[in-house]
């Protein structure tokens, strides 16, 4: 896990890679998540919501969810 990855402050969007970056690839984040890494490539430019949850708390708030609803 990357211990330089910094997150700027300001309205937080959590993205797919800032996950793998700070993981250090597709594969590490997908077995950090139990997961295939093609399920890491179907979710697009940001994790699901119950994704980016579990993200914050096994990054210990490194990355951090969304912290607003996007409607639409």
């Amino acid at each position: 896990m990357s211990t330089q990855f910094v997150k700027k402050p300001g309205k937080v969007k959590m993205k797919t890679e800032e996950a793998i970056a700070y993981y250090g690839g597709v594969k590490k984040l997908a077995d950090a998540l139990g997961v295939w890494p093609q399920v890491i490539y179907a979710w697009g430019e940001r994790p699901p919501m119950s994704r980016q949850y579990e993200l914050e708390i096994k990054t210990n708030h490194h990355l951090k969810a969304d912290t607003e609803k996007e409607l639409g």
